[in-house]
């Protein structure tokens, strides 16, 4: 019987990003109504054509975390790419911002988010080598919000951050992703 129960169990995964990983992070932009942008904070769509040429760049260049100013991780159920986060605001061994996107509607809200951010978090805090990580999502945006407090990472603060292309000013809770927290949590998951 315990087999049976664990066959049912998704298998979850992250892996770097591939050039192909562009139509679906363009794809996911596109679908987003007006109101998820808002909800996001986000005031207008990312360029299509400005991501994927980004994204060819980022897979040719494979910038040295030293070097790297953005980093993706796609994250995988059963083999699937269905989301991704990314790595901005990076201060080599020092601190980042962790930003989350779960692409594939129909499984948000199973539970898979927490252990994706988790296995991301670790991945960006070892690779990076950072002392501090943090996940800004807009203030009254409940989804992660109830996510980042779920795994049980402390809220640090708001602060209102200006957003990069068009100034407009965004206010964020600000919750500081530790190692620790994630570790405990990861290692009472089933994934």
């Amino acid at each position: 019987m315990n087999a049976q129960v664990n066959s049912q169990i998704p298998k979850l995964s992250i892996r770097e990003i591939v050039s192909s990983d562009a139509s679906f992070i363009n794809q996911y932009w596109a679908d987003n109504t007006q109101a998820d942008l808002d909800r996001m904070g986000e005031p207008s769509r990312p360029d299509p054509q400005g991501n994927i040429e980004f994204i060819n760049w980022l897979c040719a260049t494979r910038p040295a975390p030293k070097e790297a100013e953005e980093a993706i991780l796609i994250w995988m159920c059963d083999h699937k790419a269905i989301g991704y986060s990314t790595l901005k605001q990076i201060s080599f061994g020092n601190e980042a911002q962790i930003h989350l996107h779960l692409w594939e509607t129909s499984l948000r809200g199973k539970g898979l988010g927490p252990i994706l951010c988790c296995l991301s978090a670790q991945t960006f805090i070892y690779n990076f080598k950072l002392k501090h990580l943090y996940c800004q999502p807009k203030f009254d945006n409940p989804m992660p919000n109830g996510m980042l407090k779920k795994i049980g990472f402390p809220l640090t603060g708001t602060v209102e951050s200006p957003h990069p292309r068009n100034g407009s000013v965004v206010r964020q809770n600000r919750y500081e992703i530790t190692e620790s927290i994630l570790q405990t949590f990861l290692s009472n998951s089933d994934f």
